[in-house]
């Protein structure tokens, strides 16, 4: 069986980092173009990614440079897409019911400290009830954009009837978590290293913001 060594997950860095970057860029030129459901799915794709080169940093920091690992460790760690879809996501949109809101905006306008901890920690529950099933929605999400289906009723799912509101959302979330992989990235010497001795080039972050969330901005 293959060994693998910390030098070979560190380029995978990198890689999967670029990888990530090209789908998030190609999902918003679809996106603009009218092309929802594949943006939406190349946008799944992208956070994916995101989510193997996280997966290839922790492993790398519990690596010693010497250190050697079973190809199909890796290889499993990296090939679940519900976990990988998990790791990737550092951002959980939520609504708040109404009446929460209208709470935290008096709160606020009363500097009312104590009903502000009492609104975080419910916003916080709220929060990770939505944050544990992100994933699994997504994962079930990406085959409504991806395939036509029959529905028990008799009616056909098709991607062309996509919600525009949800792809652009997600697009949004999605190229925000890389744009902040990409700013430490710029800052970490170590990250500089690697994706110097594997000669894969990424954007700037100044770049990625104007090119993808600018763009989404206007």
């Amino acid at each position: 069986m293959e060994k693998i060594n910390k030098k070979i997950l560190e380029s995978g860095i990198c890689y999967t980092l670029a990888h990530s970057i090209n789908l998030i860029e190609d999902a918003t030129v679809l996106y603009f173009a009218d092309r929802i459901s594949s943006s939406f799915l190349l946008t799944v794709m992208a956070r994916e990614e995101l989510r193997r080169a996280n997966l290839l940093c922790e492993r790398c920091d519990i690596m010693s440079e010497t250190e050697i690992i079973e190809f199909e460790t890796i290889k499993n760690e990296l090939h679940d897409h519900k976990k990988r879809l998990d790791a990737g996501q550092s951002t959980t949109a939520v609504q708040l019911p109404p009446e929460l809101f209208d709470d935290m905006t008096s709160a606020l306008e009363n500097n009312d400290r104590a009903m502000l901890v009492s609104i975080r920690k419910k916003k916080k529950k709220i929060s990770d009830k939505k944050r544990k099933s992100d994933p699994d929605r997504l994962h079930l999400r990406r085959f409504n954009a991806q395939y036509v289906d029959l529905n028990a009723d008799g009616s056909w799912s098709l991607p062309s009837d996509f919600e525009k509101t949800e792809a652009f959302e997600l697009l949004f979330i999605v190229a925000n978590e890389i744009s902040k992989t990409l700013l430490w990235t710029e800052s970490d010497k170590d990250m500089i290293e690697i994706c110097t001795r594997t000669q894969k080039i990424l954007p700037t972050f100044s770049e990625f913001e104007a090119k993808v969330i600018t763009r989404l901005l206007r």
